[in-house]
């Protein structure tokens, strides 16, 4: 066998296992890019359904206080509705997303639930706000599962020093909030 020969079949077999590993980078591109496009709306019908959730809880509280039945069931019923599709959004994360997001996805699911048994469950108030049902540990679990997921994803979002200390040394000048009238600071959500 001449040398020619030997150096044939081997550019010939690293020729194959290069087409194989690229063709198997290529597929394992193809899934995570499927993967990411699947998370970012399941993700986002989450945050939907949680606020809507917590807004059927709120209307029940009030149709409970102004005592009206057939409207609290109503609300009651949708609620549940709307808690059984959560559970199924919070189940394909379960499938697709990373183990935090999908640990913060189930804990946000617990918390809703836990608040919809309480408005279930409780007595009538007086001085009910419907807006008590959107609580800070439920904002903080939707702002953990917005931040896990572009962590997950790889988007990053570069986050402007908004403390009052970069403010008061000149780095970052308080603005004029055009609703309030008055000079204000740019705050950090979560």
């Amino acid at each position: 066998m001449d040398l020619a020969a030997v150096a044939a079949f081997v550019a010939a077999g690293l020729t194959l296992v290069n087409v194989g590993i690229t063709a198997r980078l290529a597929g394992r591109a193809q899934r995570e890019q499927w993967r990411r496009d699947e998370e970012r709306p399941i993700v986002a019908r989450c945050l939907r359904l949680t606020g809507d959730i917590c807004g059927e809880l709120g209307f029940l509280s009030v149709a409970r206080n102004r005592g009206d039945l057939a409207e609290e069931n109503a609300h009651s019923e949708k609620a549940l509705h709307l808690t059984s599709d959560l559970r199924f959004e919070v189940a394909q994360l379960d499938l697709l997303a990373s183990s935090h997001v999908s640990q913060v996805a189930r804990d946000l699911l617990e918390r809703v639930k836990h608040l919809g048994l309480a408005a279930v469950f409780s007595e009538p108030e007086a001085d009910y706000d419907p807006g008590d049902y959107i609580s800070a540990d439920i904002l903080a679990l939707q702002a953990a599962l917005v931040e896990g997921a572009r962590t997950d994803l790889g988007v990053s979002v570069a986050k402007p020093n908004t403390s009052l200390l970069a403010a008061i040394n000149g780095r970052r000048r308080p603005t004029r909030s055009p609703a309030l009238g008055v000079l204000a600071l740019p705050c950090r959500a979560g």
